[in-house]
């Protein structure tokens, strides 16, 4: 008796196990910016906009919890800026439960000044790129088929996120014509603007175009939640050309840091070359805010 009780409290332990797994496994994040002028913790209409667009695709029924951290540029003491970061944050989530948010789905918030920028150079567009509230939404991801997404698209040689960059363009198969998919480099939804996560890919792209003075690229911008092959609107700009403004925002940020401009070109695809068509996921769709380079000369 007491082994067929240790067994049935070993199977139910083992079974909660796996429920709770299962949990965890429906669980997803989504990282967020909106970005500040200068010495302001007032929202802007881009920032707002980006705020409304990210409640619109992601019901509040999903969001399970809302983690936000505030950051400014290098002007000014730490004391100032800390000051300020959090009225920014404090900011951010009041304008947050004013679209209906509650109370209860916000954990961890902090005010961390200057002391994680984004950019470590002083110009003005590294400056605005520090000016900013980073949110993360945990959300229930919805119970979809487990159909395997159609990758035609995706080029073999940059399909693991840890290969280097620089590896890759010295690799013999990347020929030119060869594209590849610049790994952890993705946008916020509806705007040309970066994630958080894709600053080190970009900058890697900079030293690889550094290092390589006869490299040339043509950088391509793509959109998800679309079809049809048409272009998404650029919540910033108010034009349907969402993909050409994330392949400029890559062309620009390698000029400003010295990069020729006659060695790049940059276009955009709209949705017409989608690495997953039918978009099951927020996942796939994050993969579909993409950039590629294709190689014009080694």
């Amino acid at each position: 008796m007491k082994i067929a009780s240790g067994m049935r409290s070993y199977c139910f332990a083992l079974l909660m196990t796996v429920c709770c797994h299962a949990a965890r496994s429906q669980q997803t994040t989504d990282t967020l910016l909106v970005r500040f002028d200068f010495n302001q913790a007032t929202l802007t209409k881009p920032a707002t906009a980006t705020l409304d667009s990210f409640l619109q695709l992601n019901p509040l029924a999903i969001i399970t919890r809302i983690s936000l951290a505030g950051h400014c540029d290098f002007v000014g003491s730490h004391h100032y800026n800390d000051s300020l970061s959090q009225e920014r944050v404090r900011t951010t989530r009041a304008y947050l439960e004013g679209k209906g948010c509650s109370p209860a789905l916000f954990g961890q918030e902090a005010g961390l000044g200057k002391r994680q920028p984004l950019e470590l150079t002083t110009t003005d567009a590294a400056r605005a790129t520090n000016r900013r509230v980073e949110l993360i939404f945990g959300k229930q991801a919805p119970v979809k088929a487990t159909v395997p997404p159609r990758e035609a698209q995706v080029v073999p040689v940059a399909s693991a996120a840890s290969s280097r960059l620089s590896d890759m363009i010295k690799d013999s198969s990347v020929k030119v014509g060869s594209k590849l998919v610049l790994p952890n480099m993705n946008f916020e939804p509806g705007r040309h603007f970066l994630l958080s996560g894709s600053f080190g890919i970009l900058r890697e792209l900079y030293r690889v175009m550094k290092d390589n003075p006869t490299l040339q690229i043509e950088i391509h911008g793509h959109v998800c939640c679309m079809s049809g092959g048409v272009d998404g609107p650029d919540v910033d700009t108010g034009a349907p050309d969402l993909s050409v403004q994330r392949a400029k925002a890559i062309y620009d940020y390698l000029v400003s840091a010295g990069i020729a401009a006659q060695r790049m070109q940059y276009k955009g695809f709209g949705s017409s070359q989608k690495l997953f068509p039918e978009e099951r996921t927020s996942l796939e769709e994050t993969k579909n805010r993409r950039v590629e380079i294709k190689i014009i000369s080694k």
